[in-house]
């Protein structure tokens, strides 16, 4: 026990991670906040994560002593300035044995929904794509004329991707006021991203901040922002194998490829986060809901920015899939409820927004980076700045 002040507290899912030095005891929200540039040196455990997930994962960072906290962790100093990381019990476990009534799961999250609704005033922001999530957060809505619903498209032409003719449609049958958003040019907001994040996470979330900087001259005043962030994860679109190893924990990252060879790294081997991450939650592993809810914590380093960047723009986020009820209640619905989503199609399907099976015409191709790299090229990687820590025949174009 320590009579130290708590300095911070992590959410129970681990959104706004904190960074700290473990020599200097300096913390931020911000990873650069914390660097001690006059003993920099590189971890190569931390390196070597971050390679392998495209972001800072398993507590550890690319920077030797900068660490970071999650999900139901304290952070506070002793005396002399150290760091005193605690541990809180995850309300999670309590879930993991029980079967969710899904009439109540959906009353509850539509409640949660009026219940936000009516605390706010002016237009309710509501970024709407073809998905199931933003759909029906805008089904649930009490007063669809306060809503304003905004949609960027991924093929060439945008306005025919899957994601703006399902979010148009669903729209206008709920009698949602509903824009398209055109973007390509978000690789302008590089240096933009690299100030908000630096290097927590890989560059990935540029086309959000042109998404949001339009959406705001549509809106200057509003601040209310309904947010589907990670509904999909638990609402059954994410299925994780059950993990024999600990080479099996890096499915538990979803790179979707968007991450490097840790081979390329010239640093030595260091000690193995996953082995140790593996043991440490091994006897949580036999549960599918568990293993989904672990990959959702560990994608929020990168993922947060569903949250970061709208706030960045003034923005005031707020989704139901981040309370615990609703979020655990989604993950132990029964598996064949769950499965393809059944659940949610059946709730569509009673509202007449069940568009996948109406077969409208959509295109799926997703063409919008190469859009972005045609109009505002990324420049190539410095092979020799990289030099000290990756082979240059990797980056080199």
């Amino acid at each position: 026990m320590t009579d130290s002040p708590i300095l911070w507290q992590g959410d129970w899912l681990g959104l706004r991670p904190l960074f700290y030095n473990r020599v200097t005891g300096r913390y931020s929200a911000k990873l650069m906040d914390v660097v001690d540039f006059d003993a920099f040196d590189w971890s190569p455990s931390g390196l070597r994560a971050y390679l392998e997930c495209g972001y800072c994962a398993l507590r550890h960072t690319p920077v030797r002593d900068v660490l970071f906290l999650g999900a139901n962790e304290t952070f506070a100093l002793d005396r002399e300035g150290r760091p005193i990381i605690g541990h809180l019990e995850d309300p999670a476990l309590a879930w993991l044995e029980r079967t969710t009534n899904e009439r109540a799961l959906v009353q509850y999250m539509e409640h949660a929904v009026h219940a936000w609704e009516h605390r706010q005033e002016g237009t309710i922001v509501v970024p709407t794509s073809g998905g199931y999530d933003s759909r029906m957060l805008n089904l649930f809505l009490t007063d669809p004329s306060r809503a304003h619903a905004f949609t960027y498209g991924i093929s060439s032409r945008q306005e025919r991707s899957f994601e703006t003719v399902y979010a148009r449609t669903a729209c206008e049958r709920l009698g949602i006021r509903w824009d398209h958003v055109p973007l390509g040019n978000y690789h302008a907001h590089l240096d933009e991203w690299d100030n908000i994040f630096g290097p927590a996470t890989h560059a990935h979330g540029m086309y959000h901040m042109e998404f949001y900087d339009k959406i705001r001259l549509s809106e200057p005043t509003a601040t209310a922002f309904l947010s589907g962030i990670i509904g999909d994860g638990f609402a059954g679109k994410v299925r994780v194998p059950p993990l024999r190893s600990p080479s099996d924990v890096k499915t538990l990252f979803l790179t979707h490829g968007l991450n490097a060879d840790a081979k390329s790294c010239l640093l030595p081997q260091g000690f193995n986060l996953f082995e140790i991450y593996f043991e440490e939650k091994k006897r949580f592993w036999e549960y599918e809901s568990y293993r989904i809810l672990e990959l959702l914590r560990n994608k929020l380093m990168l993922l947060r920015y569903l949250f970061v960047i709208p706030e960045h723009y003034g923005f005031q986020p707020w989704s139901p899939f981040l309370d615990v009820t609703a979020a655990m209640g989604m993950l132990q619905l029964p598996s064949e409820r769950r499965h393809n989503r059944r659940w949610q199609k059946e709730l569509f399907r009673a509202r007449r927004l069940d568009l996948e099976a109406e077969h409208i015409s959509v295109d799926y191709e997703n063409t919008l980076n190469l859009q972005a790299q045609l109009i505002h090229p990324v420049p190539p990687l410095d092979a020799r700045l990289l030099g000290e820590i990756i082979r240059p025949d990797y980056v080199e174009w």
